[in-house]
């Protein structure tokens, strides 16, 4: 059990570091020993969000092995893995959005905004690889609920609103989501 993030994200980056040196060299024990690693990370909401932040901010690219590894490991949890990835998703994406509109020509903003874009493709692509249809429909979800989120409600009681009161995301960046994910 992993009491901080900082111990998830460290425990995520050593087991995604072992996952790339053997690549598609996994044998089946080895690769059904990965996936139980992956279950026991995802059956907590710490181990999830230290793996999510970990590999989607890593250059690990997944090879078909991998996803094949990662979607058993997400079946077992998906809804509440599903949830963190959407929430990778829309987390970077804002911040991608704030960042772009303060940089105004510093270099070290616009690469903090570019580094959030790509932990968004990133995470996107992730969703889209996996092929589950639960998670791109949580995707869906959310962004469906931009339409009727309201900023001034100070108890929202849809999920996907009670996230984006939770982290003060404003309307006018929510609604710019849509065409961000399209653009990625």
């Amino acid at each position: 059990m992993m009491s901080t993030i900082q111990q998830a994200v460290s425990e995520s980056t050593r087991l995604l570091s072992a996952w790339q040196e053997k690549a598609d060299r996994l044998d089946e024990n080895e690769r059904k020993a990965l996936v139980t690693q992956l279950k026991t990370l995802f059956s907590e909401e710490l181990g999830r969000r230290g793996f999510f932040a970990a590999y989607s901010t890593s250059d690990l690219q997944l090879t078909q092995t991998m996803k094949e590894s990662l979607k058993a490991a997400v079946i077992d949890n998906i809804d509440a893995v599903g949830d963190i990835m959407v929430k990778n998703i829309f987390m970077s994406g804002q911040s991608f959005l704030l960042m772009q509109r303060h940089a105004q020509g510093n270099i070290e903003d616009k690469r903090k905004a570019e580094a959030s874009r790509q932990t968004m493709i990133k995470s996107l692509d992730l969703v889209q690889g996996l092929g589950l249809d639960e998670i791109k429909n949580k995707l869906e979800d959310a962004l469906l609920a931009i339409d009727s989120y309201q900023e001034e409600n100070e108890n929202p009681e849809a999920k996907w609103h009670q996230f984006f009161k939770r982290w003060n995301y404003k309307r006018e960046n929510l609604e710019r989501m849509p065409d961000l994910l399209n653009e990625a």
